[in-house]
């Protein structure tokens, strides 16, 4: 074998992380996870399921396809340490290391922290990767897919009004049914419905997650009528979640790709202050809304009191009174600023403001963005939960590598 042959070969041995990239892609709305509980893991005897740590079939991947990628690419990854991006990241995780020598329950906090670095890892992948060797068609094929087999599982949940297997290991999908313990319940044209879970762990993740990839099949039907079947079903899905910040996201998402955009900037703000102050108004009836009225006026006091560092990585769990649960504060925003302080929260919307400055970002992708903003400040998965993590991720980073003066957009949505 001679040396150029032998090159070669290594070059197409080491790319295999584009191919486990796509199955990443694939498993992306999945929940399927190795749990351990510790004693830690419980507060006045009951268990915490944000204090219970998790490895993902996502997070083994993704883990392996970073170890391939940077044996891969060697020395060249330096030149992600000169983007402009990067120092701020890289301060970001530094409060969040800090976050964790001051956290009451330091052990939920280093398992989150750690995680979070691995994340991150995902971001920087998709930065470098992206405009390089994955190809934007055969993304989105293998994302099709995905969403066309969970808004099925959807659907069949609604009918059923229960899931659709009985067993964990089929996608993470939980198993339920109308008298599962603290299983949600709408009431849907005066009948009390079940809310489709999909493989996620509330219906309003599902909604959310749907709203964001929806908008990106809208837009991918003008060059492929292949899109419009998964395009439908999941529409259909994310009705039966029953989730008004998902629907109101995905309409808002349809009429950002009609506006400018400092228009739909300026009406996301708007929606965002909305959203984030109407939860304080009284007078509201609504069990959700006095949740989150509950959550957010205890975590300002518990902001007071650790303004710098905050209480803590994965220590914002607080008690609501009327809900009698633990949760963590239904804003991201609120909650970033509670757990790691006032710097982690500035440098985490230097990130975004650097994200919406791409000018010559896709427009597609800065829509998500903002839609995203709206559900931040309306709950927490996107900071919580592992599927929207990586949504978040992979969409932020996919904003930072595209470069419309060096593509035609049709090559890419």
């Amino acid at each position: 074998m001679t040396g150029l042959t032998r090159l070669n070969f290594i070059n197409k041995a080491f790319s295999i992380h584009t191919y486990l990239f796509y199955v990443f892609v694939f498993i992306l709305p999945f929940n399927l996870g190795k749990h351990f509980f510790f004693t830690w893991s419980y507060v006045n005897g009951l268990l915490v399921d944000y204090f219970v740590p998790v490895i993902y079939v996502q997070d083994i991947l993704l883990l392996l396809i970073l170890i391939i990628w940077i044996l891969h690419r060697n020395l060249k990854l330096k030149k992600l340490f000169n983007l402009k991006i990067f120092p701020v990241l890289f301060l970001l995780l530094i409060t969040g290391l800090l976050s964790v020598f001051v956290s009451v329950r330091i052990e939920p906090a280093i398992s989150y922290f750690l995680k979070s670095v691995l994340y991150f890892g995902l971001f920087f992948y998709v930065v470098y990767e992206f405009r390089n060797t994955i190809n934007r068609k055969t993304f989105f094929f293998v994302l099709s897919i995905s969403i066309f087999l969970l808004s099925v599982m959807a659907v069949i949940q609604w009918i059923k009004q229960g899931s659709v297997f009985n067993n964990y290991l089929f996608f993470g999908e939980q198993p339920y049914h109308y008298y599962t313990y603290g299983i949600v319940k709408e009431n849907f044209l005066g009948i009390t419905k079940i809310p489709a879970y999909g493989t996620f762990r509330h219906p309003n993740v599902l909604g959310g997650f749907l709203a964001i990839i929806l908008i990106w099949f809208f837009c991918l039907v003008r060059f492929s009528k292949y899109f419009y079947i998964p395009l439908a079903l999941g529409v259909i899905a994310l009705f039966f979640t029953l989730s008004f910040t998902a629907w109101l996201a995905f309409i808002l998402g349809l009429l950002f790709i009609h506006i400018k955009r400092y228009q739909a900037v300026v009406l996301t703000m708007v929606v965002c202050m909305f959203l984030f102050v109407f939860p304080l108004f009284p007078g509201h009836e609504s069990a959700s809304l006095l949740r989150r009225s509950s959550l957010l006026k205890t975590s300002f006091d518990s902001i007071s009191d650790n303004i710098l560092f905050g209480v803590g990585f994965n220590n914002g769990m607080l008690s609501s009174k009327e809900a009698r649960f633990m949760q963590p504060v239904h804003n991201v925003f609120v909650l970033l600023l509670q757990e790691s302080g006032i710097v982690a929260l500035l440098l985490f919307i230097v990130f975004l403001i650097q994200l919406l400055k791409r000018k010559d970002s896709d427009k597609i992708m800065f829509i998500s963005l903002l839609q995203m903003l709206i559900l931040f400040s309306f709950d927490h998965y996107f900071y919580t939960i592992h599927q929207t993590q990586l949504l978040f991720l992979l969409t932020s980073g996919i904003v930072y590598s595209y470069n419309s003066t060096r593509e035609d957009p049709a090559t890419f949505l």
